[in-house]
C-alpha cells in the first residue's frame, strides 16, 4: 500500500527537480550573458563555432562574412520570424532572423568591428529570453563606418538612450530612419 502511495509523490518531486533545474539554467545562462562584454567576445571571436550561437545557417553565414570582412555585405537587416516585413525581403540573404538560439551580443560584436558594413536596418529583435541586446547596442556603438541606420522597432527608452555613443562617435551617418509606434503613457 504505501509503496504505491510514493510512487506518484517521487514522479512529483522528479518533475519539480528538473523544472528547477530547467529554471536555474535558463537564468545561469541569462546571468553569463549579461556579464558578456567586448573583452569577452574579443578574445573569443576567432575560435567561436557560429553554428552554436546561432539557430540557423543563414545566420552564422552571416556572423562568417563580418568576421570575414565580406566587402560584399554591406547591408545587414535584422529581423524575426513573426514580423512582417515579409515584402521587403530580397534575394540577397543580408536577413540576419532572430530566434532562440542567437546570441544577438555576437551580431553586435561582429557589426562592432566591420570595416565594410555601410547600412543596418532594425526592423524587429524578437522577444526570445538571454538574446542580450544590450550587448549588440554596445556592438552597434563600437562601428564609425555605418552610414544609414534605420530602426522600426522600438528599441525602449534604455537601449536607445545606449546608442548615444553610435550617434555623437559615428561620423559617417548620413541617414536616420526611425519608424516605430511610440506607447505614450498617460
Amino acid at each position: 500500500g504505501s509503496q504505491h502511495s510514493a510512487t506518484p509523490l517521487l514522479f512529483l518531486l522528479l518533475v519539480a527537480s528538473f523544472e528547477i533545474e530547467a529554471t536555474s539554467v535558463s537564468i545561469d545562462r541569462q546571468r553569463a550573458m549579461e556579464k558578456r562584454n567586448f573583452d569577452y567576445y574579443e578574445a573569443r571571436a576567432r575560435d567561436v563555432i557560429l553554428a552554436d550561437i546561432t539557430s540557423c545557417e543563414d545566420n552564422a553565414e552571416i556572423l562568417q562574412r563580418l568576421r570575414n570582412q565580406d566587402t560584399y555585405l554591406d547591408d545587414i537587416r535584422i529581423t524575426d520570424s513573426n514580423s512582417d516585413d515579409d515584402d521587403d525581403r530580397d534575394e540577397d540573404n543580408n536577413w540576419f532572423i532572430v530566434e532562440d538560439g542567437d546570441d544577438l551580443g555576437w551580431l553586435g560584436y561582429f557589426i562592432g568591428k566591420s570595416k565594410c558594413l555601410g547600412y543596418l536596418r532594425i526592423y524587429s529583435l524578437g522577444e526570445g529570453e538571454g538574446q542580450n541586446i544590450e550587448a549588440l547596442i554596445d556592438g552597434i556603438n563600437r562601428n564609425r563606418l555605418i552610414g544609414s541606420i534605420h530602426i522600426r522597432t522600438d528599441l525602449g527608452d534604455v537601449n536607445f538612450r545606449n546608442l548615444t555613443p553610435f550617434f555623437r562617435n559615428n561620423h559617417r551617418l548620413a541617414q536616420l530612419d526611425l519608424s516605430f509606434e511610440v506607447g505614450l503613457e498617460c
